[in-house]
């Protein structure tokens, strides 16, 4: 199975956000389930700018993470196509559209993303990264949650 994951999960995954337990689950379960996990190219600089502006780590910082993680991702094209399929049936964020057409190109199976909303006309299905995990995650495979102390906290 092909899943596209979108620049919201990659940042939770790289920013370590409040929403980073099923992101980074859901690439787990993927690499788990031997599926191919992606990311559109032209996503990288948005996620770079969103974890630099949001000051989860520095500019060049963020360029090195993306770099590392693009060695699990198959890194997909953008092309001028994908912008007349996303500019012809707009979908309520452009780049979104711009994302579900490109992976419709791909022959992707399936979209990850936390912002269901603004997939709700994409050509791909997609899911959450909690739904993806319910749906996909082996059979009595579970993750469990670590509680950090005071002292652990402070050392984190």
């Amino acid at each position: 199975m092909r899943v596209l994951l979108d620049v919201n999960v990659i940042v939770d995954i790289l920013g370590a956000t409040e929403d980073v337990l099923y992101s980074f689950q859901a690439l787990d379960v993927m690499l788990l389930r031997q599926f191919e996990p992606c990311i559109a190219v032209s996503a990288m600089p948005t996620v770079q700018y969103a974890l630099s502006a949001r000051k989860y780590m520095g500019r060049l910082e963020a360029v090195r993470a993306l770099s590392d993680l693009a060695d699990l991702l198959t890194l997909l094209d953008v092309t001028e196509s994908d912008f007349h399929q996303a500019a012809a049936n707009p979908l309520d964020d452009f780049e979104d559209a711009m994302l579900a057409w490109c992976a419709a190109r791909h022959g992707i199976d399936l979209i990850v993303t936390r912002n269901l909303r603004d997939f709700t006309a994409s050509p791909v299905a997609v899911m959450t990264p909690q739904q993806f995990c319910d749906a996909y995650r082996p059979a009595n495979y579970e993750y469990d949650l670590v509680e950090l102390g005071e002292n652990d906290a402070e050392e984190a």
